[in-house]
């Protein structure tokens, strides 16, 4: 079945992974919908029998950062001033 990539950058502080591009992994099947294999849909005699889903996103990292990402950094701050002020 096809899926999508999708490119990011993996934050190792937090985890995190943000995406900054997606392409798509095309496998070529004859009877799945997003395959550049299948027939157009008039054209396809068993349509009904198709793989109409893709599998789950693949996630690829392609800059990694060893901080945390700017979400995960404004909420420690945002707890450690509330922590303060009590």
């Amino acid at each position: 079945m096809c899926y999508n990539i999708i490119e990011g950058r993996h934050h190792q502080g937090c985890d995190c992974f943000e995406a900054m591009g997606t392409t798509r992994y095309d496998c070529g099947m004859v009877n799945c919908v997003f395959s550049a294999a299948h027939p157009p849909v008039k054209a396809c005699a068993t349509h009904h029998l198709c793989n109409k889903y893709m599998t789950l996103p693949v996630k690829k990292a392609i800059r990694t950062s060893p901080y945390k990402c700017a979400l995960c950094a404004a909420r420690i701050r945002e707890n450690e001033r509330i922590l303060v002020q009590a």
